[in-house]
Formats: C-alpha cells, structure tokens, sequence
C-alpha cells in the first residue's frame, strides 16, 4: 500500500498573526481554525509528512491514531481547509 505524503507547494511560507498560526502563498493567508491544525502547518513547514506520522502527531489517547474518529476527522478538515497549500 501507498504511504501518503503531505507536502507543501513552493513558496508557501508559515507565518504567525495575532496569536494565529497560518500559510501564505502568492499573498493569500488561510489560518489554522484550531491548536490541531497549527500543530499540522509547523510539521509540514519543516520536511514532508506522512499521514500517519501526522496523525501519531495529534494522538494523545490510548487507542491507535488510525482508530481515533477524531483525529481522522481532524486530519481530513486539514486537507479540506489547506489544499490549495499542497502538492496534489
């Protein structure tokens, strides 16, 4: 199986307004709408990242990530809110 690596465009760059984290590409801004999502942009600022070692980055329950409703959840409103700031 394919492993699924999130990946920003060039020249998308992290910035940081009023307490807000968030992504600029060609002057357009979309911030993060929660602490998950920011914990998701600094990631992807540094290198690539896989979906499960993002989703092992928002765990913090018992149960394996890819058995949390909610991380998924999160994961694919990060996709939904932040495609236009990823490689397709």
């Amino acid at each position: 199986m394919d492993e699924t690596i999130l990946k920003l465009k060039s020249g998308v760059t992290l910035t940081e307004r009023g307490g807000q984290t968030g992504l600029v590409l060609q002057g357009r801004a979309r911030f993060a709408r929660d602490p998950r999502q920011a914990k998701i942009l600094r990631a992807l600022v540094k290198w690539p990242q896989s979906l499960e070692s993002l989703m092992a980055l928002l765990h913090t329950g018992n149960n394996p990530p890819e058995n949390d409703p909610g991380i998924s959840l999160a994961m694919a409103g990060f996709i939904l809110d932040f495609g236009e700031f990823l490689e397709d």
